[in-house]
């Protein structure tokens, strides 16, 4: 029997399930058993549940390792191999395969937690995902995690870099240092205002809601709350923002591995993304996609 292993990392909720999604989906496709050590990060987060599933908990080196059976390494290899093996973006294969099953595993967990959401119609609802939690965390290694200072910016050369290697099945030439920018960053204030204004022209029936994680919004945030009187909610726990994201109709994601994961459970209609490496390692805007998402600066 060859096994492939579930890897968690030194990183947040987000950047666990992106690659750990990669990492389920390669092994399914290759008719390899899943394993994960025990005792590991967010074993028992909700989101999980489905990945979980399937996986065997094993101790440390109770598989010797030439009987592991990996994908390309590091946080884009796993998703970049599902592109390259079936010529599909990963969320449309995640959609035709394990899309409804992880959904119905989260149902019965978020019914046990008693969410409730906090508008009537799902279909009268836009989402958009600011990243802030920076601002009130520290890294799971004692360091900094301030990243506030950090500048939003036009991700389309590391977008284009990895759409370019995908296109032509070559991600095994993948090169960190060549991937110009790509990681994750608040919004700048203008971009967000400028969504705003475009939503509320297209869709002036629907609500607009920013989820966000931060004790104390900035203060160009709360003066755009109301300049434009949307709602925001910022000071909930991470799986019942996720459970906002999720039941909106139009979802706009961020730079930031936290609002994909809403993005693979989402119940709506409609998902914006912005230009950034992380998004194209998906198949997003590759020749193999077919989501029809809408990509933005």
């Amino acid at each position: 029997m060859k096994y492939h292993l579930i890897r968690f990392r030194r990183d947040g909720l987000g950047s666990h399930f992106y690659v750990n999604i990669g990492n389920f989906l390669f092994a399914k496709l290759s008719k390899l058993k899943l394993v994960c050590y025990r005792n590991q990060m967010y074993i028992k987060n909700i989101y999980f549940r489905g990945i979980l599933k399937e996986t065997e908990l094993i101790k440390k080196n109770q598989i010797k390792e030439n009987r592991l059976i990996d994908s390309y390494q590091g946080m884009r290899g796993p998703l970049a191999t599902v592109v390259e093996l079936t010529k599909t973006d990963v969320i449309t294969v995640f959609n035709k395969t394990y899309k409804q099953q992880f959904f119905e595993f989260l149902k019965y967990e978020i019914q046990k937690r008693k969410y409730q959401l906090p508008w009537k119609n799902s279909k009268n609802v836009i989402g958009i995902h600011v990243r802030l939690e920076d601002k009130v965390k520290k890294t799971l290694d004692g360091k900094d995690g301030d990243r506030t200072h950090w500048e939003d910016y036009d991700g389309r050369d590391s977008f284009n870099y990895i759409k370019n290697l995908i296109d032509h099945s070559n991600f095994k030439k993948f090169k960190k240092e060549n991937n110009s920018l790509d990681t994750q960053v608040p919004i700048a204030p203008e971009k967000l205002e400028n969504l705003i204004i475009k939503f509320k022209q297209e869709y002036p029936e629907k609500e607009i809601y920013i989820i966000t994680y931060s004790h104390e919004l900035p203060r160009w945030l709360r003066k755009m709350k109301k300049k434009y009187q949307f709602k925001i909610f910022h000071n909930n726990h991470d799986e019942y923002d996720l459970w906002l994201l999720i039941n909106t109709d139009i979802l706009v994601l961020s730079k930031s591995t936290f609002s994909i994961v809403a993005a693979f459970y989402h119940q709506g209609s409609k998902i914006y993304y912005p230009y950034w490496g992380r998004i194209a390692t998906l198949g997003i805007g590759s020749q193999y996609d077919q989501t029809n998402w809408t990509g933005f600066v």
